[in-house]
Order: structure tokens, then sequence, then C-alpha cells
């Protein structure tokens, strides 16, 4: 079983080149270290802004979903139209070799697909321990923290 890494904060990264002093990167540290990061709080939030945020990340899971089912029945109907166009003598696959490579698009179309839904589903409900929709929110409220706070001399 492959050893797991562990991903650095944003602010301990070597492609870090910001000038937060050690003091910040701790203070930093020990939000990440509480249970619940003051960011990932969706509680503190009014209940109208969660129902937003809510129908927001719903509305663009649905944008991509349609997005994938659309082009695959686009591949589809191409596919078929290009049996058909076999069917009939033209082109120059009149064999069962143009035949497997119209159905053979289908299949990939449709497997694409899947794999697409497949991949939102992970992103929804993410099998690891690492958010990357998290760690930005997380990221946004430690350099809005960071900013705002008066730098220690």
């Amino acid at each position: 079983m492959p050893k797991e890494i562990e991903k650095l904060p944003w602010y301990r990264s070597k492609k870090y080149k910001g000038n937060l002093t050690e003091n910040q990167k701790r203070q930093l540290d020990g939000f990440r270290m509480q249970e619940k990061h003051p960011a990932t709080d969706p509680d503190s939030l009014p209940g109208d802004v969660q129902s937003y945020i809510n129908s927001l990340e719903f509305d663009l899971i649905e944008l991509k979903r349609n997005s994938s089912f659309y082009g695959a029945i686009a591949a589809t109907a191409f596919a078929i139209a290009l049996a058909y166009y076999y069917y009939l003598g033209n082109g120059y696959f009149h064999t069962f070799v143009g035949y497997a490579f119209s159905i053979g698009l289908i299949v990939f179309a449709w497997w694409q697909h899947h794999k697409k839904n497949k991949a939102l589903l992970e992103e929804l409900t993410p099998s690891d321990s690492y958010d990357p929709t998290a760690e930005a929110i997380k990221r946004e409220w430690e350099i809005t923290y960071s900013v705002n706070t008066p730098k220690d001399t």
C-alpha cells in the first residue's frame, strides 16, 4: 500500500513567496489543528446564505452533468448517422469496420459520460480527507485573516 503524502498548507509550501512571519504561520497552523477550521463552519452562516450556496453547488453540478449527457447524445447521433451513411453504401468503410467504428464511438461516448458522472459524485462526497473546495475556502479565510491582523514586530 503506497504511503500517503501529507499536503502542506499553502503558506508552508516551497512555492510560497509571501511575507508571513513564522509566528503568523504558527497561528494559521493552530487554526488548521483545530477539529473545525473557522472557515469551514457552515452553521455560523445565516440560513439564507447556506441555502444560496447549496443551490449554487447544485446548479453547477447539474450543468456539468447536462453537458456530459448532451455530449454523449451528440456523439451517439453522429455515430448513428455515420452507420446509416455506411448502410446506404456510401463511404469508404461499407464493411464491418465502419459499423464497428460507429458502435465503438457510441460505447466510448457513454463510457466517458459515466466516468464524468463518477468524478462529479466523487467531487460531491470525496472519499479521501483532501477536499479542494474546503482547502480553497480555508486558504481564502486565512489570507483575509492574515491581512487584517497587525504584523508583529
